[in-house]
C-alpha cells in the first residue's frame, strides 16, 4: 500500500533546510564538462562591451523638455480661436438687424472682421506654440506672435469701448491675460535652453 507521504529528513538533511548543493568530488573538473566558463561570462577590467550586454548606467541623451505654460496656454487659445471664427458668422448676421439694435451696419461689419481676424491669429497662434513648447530655437519667433496678439487685443478693447463703452472695454482687458502668459511661456522656454548650455 502506497502513500503520498514524503520520507523523513536524513541526518544530513534537517527538515525545512534547502539541501546544500553538492561540491564537486576532489580532482573532478570545474565547472562540469558541456556548462560554460562563469570566468568566461564576466566583463574585463577596461575591455570593450560585450555584444548584447548592457550598457550599464550610461547617461542617455534627453532634448529639451516642453513649456508646460506654453503648452496649454496653445490648446487653449486653439480652442477659443476655433469658437471666436464661429462666433464671428453669426457677427454678420446681425446686420439685419442692425436698425433695431441702433448700431450702424458698418460698425457690426467691423466687429465681424476684427473677430475673424482675432480668431485667426489665435488659432495660428495655439498651433505655433504647440508645435514649438519644445523647441527653444523658435522661443524669439513664439514671443513676437504673443505680442502680435497683445495687439489685437488691444484694438479689440479700444473698438469694444467706441461702440459699447467702458463695460465692454472692462472685458477687454480680460483678452490680455491668454496673449501675456504666452509670452512668459516664450520666455521661459528661452531661459531653459540659456540654463542648458
Amino acid at each position: 500500500m502506497s502513500t503520498n507521504i514524503p520520507p523523513a529528513p536524513g541526518p544530513a538533511e534537517p527538515f525545512g533546510v534547502p539541501p546544500t548543493p553538492q561540491q564537486p568530488a576532489a580532482g573532478a573538473p570545474w565547472p562540469p564538462a558541456g556548462a560554460p566558463d562563469p570566468a568566461a561570462w564576466a566583463q574585463q577590467p577596461g575591455a570593450a562591451p560585450v555584444a548584447g550586454y548592457p550598457q550599464g548606467y550610461a547617461p542617455v541623451a534627453v532634448g529639451p523638455q516642453r513649456n508646460t505654460m506654453l503648452y496649454v496656454v496653445s490648446i487653449i487659445l486653439i480652442v477659443s480661436g476655433a469658437l471666436t471664427l464661429f462666433g464671428s458668422i453669426s457677427i454678420f448676421r446681425l446686420t439685419s438687424l442692425a436698425g433695431i439694435l441702433g448700431v450702424s451696419t458698418g460698425m457690426i461689419t467691423i466687429s465681424g472682421l476684427l473677430s475673424i481676424i482675432t480668431g485667426a491669429a489665435a488659432v495660428y497662434a495655439g498651433v505655433i506654440g504647440f508645435q514649438n513648447a519644445a523647441n527653444p530655437a523658435k522661443a524669439d519667433h513664439l514671443v513676437k506672435i504673443g505680442m502680435m496678439l497683445c495687439g489685437l487685443a488691444l484694438l479689440n478693447m479700444i473698438f469694444s469701448f467706441i461702440v459699447s463703452g467702458g463695460a465692454a472695454a472692462f472685458f477687454g482687458v480680460l483678452a490680455f491675460v491668454l496673449p501675456i502668459l504666452y509670452i512668459v511661456g516664450a520666455n521661459q522656454l528661452k531661459q531653459q535652453a540659456a540654463a542648458r548650455v
